[in-house]
């Protein structure tokens, strides 16, 4: 059976959101491997999955927010989101 590997931006939601998935592919022989934060590592074992935790610089110190704040990557991203420009560069 395959590895797969969830590789998740450090939010619960970003989480929750996949948690289905991988009960799916584990019910079927797959081996899931989380990798994230280490603050979301009791909710991940919890579950019954494998998890890497990778150190909280990689996260806190990324582009998005050292440079131009939060407030504006998240203004950022819902923009795209209602503009469509993200779900056609999806579908693309």
């Amino acid at each position: 059976m395959a590895t797969i590997v969830f590789d998740i931006y450090p939010a619960i939601s970003h989480l929750n959101m996949t948690l289905g998935l991988a009960h799916l592919y584990s019910d079927q022989g797959h081996k899931i491997i989380y990798i994230c934060e280490p603050e979301f590592e009791k909710y991940v074992v919890k579950h019954n999955f494998r998890f890497i935790g990778l150190p909280n610089f990689l996260f806190r110190n990324s582009p998005a927010f050292q440079f131009q704040g939060k407030m504006h990557f998240f203004i950022g991203n819902y923009h795209l989101y209602k503009s469509g420009e993200k779900r056609r560069t999806i579908l693309e």
